[in-house]
């Protein structure tokens, strides 16, 4: 979980004490151990305690693999991969990471999961002996297996769509699967298919958006389904997967000044990829076919309707800030009263998520390891006191330089 006092090992003391250690100035050890999965599902570890001297761990919620990892391994010749079992090998070798830092008084706090990541690539240098390993999280994986033909997902809910996908592509036993109440009781979108060629992860991600839903991988591997809470308004703790935060329990606090962890900040406010309406123009594909073949139409004889959401106040639709809409078509076999009722929400949603000008901040802080992208934060610089979300993270494995971290806030204040 993102909280750090909800991580495994952590008491609320230990929680405190990290925070304050961070802060300062303190060690950082890095430890990452090679596994694979053998025939029936075992779990093997190749390597334990590979020699790390840097590498960037990045996390990004815009990207469906939002987990990706680069580590510099040093030393020895053992670890250039020559053979399919060799530890750092890409053939379904996988890397598990953790971190820590020492305590102010000696010994070290416990330490943090940082993810799994199955190996992509791996480089090798000589004289110097460093291997540079890249990797993603285990959706990467499941993105590589296509579909290898046209195969739909209809009468499925959502839980299932995706652990059909996912573990397709992996061993049953590489993950769990943690989703919420609703995503096993919620259907995927009628007429949903994917393509011949179309990657799994793709597709999942696709069918999740489509009902609200996110889906991804945590810092256990473990497979996450379950509604997209990212609203500015929202106070909701996550019943599963990593606790985000609300504005009255930040997951963390980023500020200036003297005690801050703070380093520098710049500030950015666009219109790009805001709006002030949705509109969505359902088709009723069932009438239309009937219609086309010269057959009578039975049911509703609505064929196309749009349905909207505008927005009010300071950007309210045709006024100051003028007219910026997001336009979706959805084909639909049937529109019924339940399909204009889950559109319309659908469009307030995305209204709700894009409204408005878009305030982001880029910014360079120290000690916040357990922070994960979509986490509430506060930000407190120059006096002012600001609720964002993180949208991206990159974490420097040598500790030669401080996290790089990107927010985003909807404002639909007038920004002057």
């Amino acid at each position: 979980m993102a909280r750090l006092s909800s991580r495994p090992g952590f008491s609320d003391t230990d929680a405190a004490a990290f925070k304050k250690r961070a802060n300062g100035p303190h060690t950082i050890k890095w430890r990452a151990n090679s596994y694979r999965w053998t025939s029936g599902n075992v779990h093997e570890i190749l390597y334990q305690d590979l020699p790390i001297v840097g590498g960037t761990l990045s996390l990004d919620s815009s990207d469906p693999i939002r987990r990706h990892l680069s580590l510099e391994v040093a030393g020895l010749g053992k670890l250039v991969p020559d053979q399919p079992n060799d530890a750092l090998a890409p053939f379904g070798q996988y890397l598990k990471l953790w971190m820590t830092i020492d305590r102010e008084g000696g010994g070290w706090f416990p330490e943090l999961v940082m993810g799994e990541y199955p190996i992509q690539t791996v480089t090798s240098e000589w004289p110097s002996l460093i291997q540079m390993v890249e990797c993603a999280d285990h959706s990467a994986v499941v993105d590589q297996f296509l579909h290898t033909h046209k195969k739909g997902y209809n009468k499925l809910t959502i839980h299932n769509a995706v652990k059909q996908l996912t573990e397709a592509a992996l061993p049953d036993r590489v993950f769990s699967i943690h989703s919420t109440d609703e995503a096993k009781s919620t259907m995927v979108e009628p007429h949903s298919i994917a393509e011949t060629g179309s990657g799994r992860w793709e597709t999942a991600v696709s069918l999740c958006q489509a009902r609200g839903f996110e889906c991804f991988f945590n810092t256990d591997g473990d497979l996450v389904v379950r509604k997209d809470i990212t609203n500015d308004d929202s106070e909701t703790i996550p019943a599963v997967g990593p606790d985000i935060g609300t504005v009255t329990y930040p997951v963390a606090v980023i500020r200036d000044g003297n005690g801050g962890n703070l380093v520098s900040l710049t500030q950015g406010v666009t219109r790009e990829g805001g709006a002030n309406g949705v509109f969505i123009n359902l088709h009723e594909t069932a009438s239309q076919t009937l219609r086309r073949q010269g057959r009578p139409v039975s049911g509703d004889k609505r064929v196309n309707v749009q349905v909207s959401a505008l927005a009010d106040g300071p950007i309210k639709w045709g006024d100051r800030y003028g007219r910026q809409p997001i336009v979706i078509e959805k084909p639909v076999k049937v529109i019924t009263d339940d399909v204009v009722a889950a559109q319309t929400r659908r469009a307030k949603r995305i209204l709700n998520r894009r409204g408005g000008v878009i305030r982001t901040l880029d910014l360079d802080a120290v000690g916040l390891w357990w922070l994960e992208v979509d986490d509430r934060v506060k930000i407190q610089y120059d006096g002012r006191t600001e609720y964002h979300f993180v949208a991206s993270i990159e974490f420097d494995l040598a500790g030669e330089s401080p996290a790089r971290i990107r927010t985003r806030a909807l404002a639909v204040e007038d920004p002057g």
